[in-house]
């Protein structure tokens, strides 16, 4: 786990040359990493909800409507469909293959018979972008 982290860290691209990279390079990464499109709608909601979730931790502990209506608002999209393009996103990365980066990131995880919602999947990779 600390060597994926170590790799994000290192992989992402940083403001300036010798900068560390920045918290939305690093979850565009791991969103990548694990099969996400950044061409689709629901990717730049799922970056957005992840960057909200790092930098304030309590919209992880409410109910997960806060998380997406953040990220939405974030995006400067509508609430009303925010969920509908981060679960068809989810679907997508799912059943694309991603299966090796899903079990790097969470290997007790490998046997999930489905897919996580937009807040479970949020709250599985925030951790990775907390690592130092």
């Amino acid at each position: 786990p600390l060597a994926l982290a170590a790799y994000i860290r290192l992989a992402a691209p940083g403001r300036g040359e010798g900068e560390a990279p920045t918290l939305r390079a690093r979850a565009a990464l791991l969103l990548r990493e694990q099969g996400f499109s950044p061409a689709g709608k629901g990717y730049l909601l799922l970056l957005e909800a992840l960057c909200a979730a790092v930098e304030e931790p309590e919209l992880l502990a409410g109910p997960s409507g806060r998380l997406l209506a953040r990220a939405a608002e974030r995006c400067g999209r509508e609430a009303g469909g925010a969920r509908r393009d981060a679960d068809r996103a989810i679907r997508q990365a799912w059943t694309r293959g991603a299966a090796a980066a899903r079990e790097r990131c969470f290997p007790w995880q490998s046997a999930l018979d489905r897919q996580p919602t937009a807040a479970e999947l949020t709250a599985l990779l925030a951790p990775w972008l907390r690592t130092p």
